[in-house]
């Protein structure tokens, strides 16, 4: 198997060893959940032993009595820039268990392709098939690291009510949206829905209550939008800026207009990128419609429960709060159905489904809209009951009509 393929992080690597060399108190945690194997890189492997056996010796392992201790065992390959690279990269002791899972993780990872690379090579030589697989799951049995036994992740009742408000999924907008929820917002073409969310992104970055102008901890959010003119975008973010008293805050926008197809490789590596790089705390996005394509042949279900499985996992993994713009199916004039669009998997997926609702429906656009429900809320919030058009010197929408109890 060449060696290029086998999965490495030097970085990680380079962070254990920088931990210990600038004496980390995690050393003792480093020690009984690593070892010299676990390392691609071999002078990183001698160095990480080099600290271990000085530790055990009672003596200090820094960046000299490290090369001085690796050359005396006649490891003259390890440079004093390999030493200097890694003391350059060590984080804070408490990311430790992070760089240490992902030191361990490759390395079982290298391991069990090892195995199965084994296995491939014994099969072409026309060795039994059973004999070979019995073979393969005894060597697979064998790959451990204690780092990856992780404890169930359930949690006593006791804890949970004991966990501190810090510990809880943080108020990405305080007394709207929590770091865990989704909020999926149906209305009508045209009333000011895509106005309202950027009112939403852009006021949270800049820190400012998207509703009551308070001040509130600054928001990264990412506007991801699918569908509307740039020039358009920038209008509006330049009038809410502005009456927010200017400045850039923590908002992005990523911006395709043509939208994007979320189930495709390639366009879902290229979101995925921008979270990655930017680290949204929210991201606003929409509209929904033009987030996938669908073939002739795909059913409603199979599209929105594939889409809302990516969806959920970049969430998770990201650890964003999401909003999500919809259009409401075409209807006649008068009132129309405000659901979300598509299969019926759409009307229990967020934890907050609202339909905004015109309060005078012969009037395009509206100037004042309803939050109403297609679905009940999983969670207590703090979002207004109505909104109304604002002044040219107001932010687009004003919010009225506050709940009084945002929950525990």
């Amino acid at each position: 198997m060449p060696t290029k393929r086998l999965p490495n992080d030097p970085e990680a690597e380079r962070a254990v060893v920088g931990m210990l060399l600038v004496g980390t108190t995690a050393r003792e945690y480093l020690f009984s959940h690593l070892t010299e194997g676990d390392f691609f890189t071999p002078s990183l492997g001698a160095m990480f032993e080099a600290c271990r056996e000085l530790h055990g010796m009672g003596r200090k392992a820094d960046a000299t009595t490290v090369r001085d201790h690796l050359h005396s065992h006649g490891f003259t390959s390890v440079s004093a820039g390999d030493i200097v690279s890694a003391l350059a990269d060590a984080p804070p002791s408490s990311h430790a268990p992070e760089y240490a899972e992902i030191v361990a993780r490759l390395a079982v990872s290298r391991r069990a392709m090892g195995a199965a690379s084994d296995a491939v090579e014994a099969l072409g030589k026309g060795q039994h098939p059973q004999g070979v697989i019995d073979s393969l799951v005894a060597d697979l049995q064998q790959i451990d690291s204690p780092i990856l036994e992780k404890e169930p992740d359930d949690v006593s009742f006791g804890d949970l009510l004991a966990l501190p408000p810090e510990h809880r999924k943080p108020w990405v907008i305080p007394g709207l949206m929590r770091q865990d929820w989704r909020l999926l917002a149906v209305g009508r073409e045209g009333d000011g829905k895509s106005v309202l969310l950027r009112q939403i992104g852009v006021t949270s970055s800049l820190g400012v209550h998207p509703f009551t102008g308070e001040p509130i901890p600054p928001t990264r959010t990412l506007l991801v939008d699918l569908e509307n003119p740039q020039d358009e975008i920038r209008r509006w973010i330049h009038r809410i800026t502005a009456v927010c008293g200017g400045g850039t805050g923590e908002g992005r926008l990523w911006h395709r207009q043509g939208g994007i197809d979320i189930r495709s490789r390639s366009e879902r590596a290229d979101f995925e990128g921008v979270l990655r790089v930017r680290k949204p705390n929210l991201v606003i996005i929409g509209p929904k419609y033009k987030l996938y394509s669908t073939s002739a042949r795909e059913t409603d279900e199979l599209v929105a429960h594939e889409v809302q499985d990516i969806l959920e996992d970049l969430r998770i993994r990201y650890g964003f709060a999401l909003i999500v713009e919809d259009h409401a199916p075409h209807g006649y004039s008068g009132t129309r159905d405000l659901r979300p669009f598509g299969s019926s998997l759409w009307l229990r997926w967020a934890e907050l489904g609202f339909k905004l609702e015109p309060f005078d429906w012969n009037q395009v656009p509206a100037r004042m809209l309803d939050i109403k429900r297609f679905r009940g809320d999983r969670v207590e919030h703090a979002w207004p009951k109505h909104l109304h058009w604002g002044l040219s010197n107001q932010l687009p929408w004003q919010g009225t009509g506050y709940e009084d109890d945002q929950g525990p």
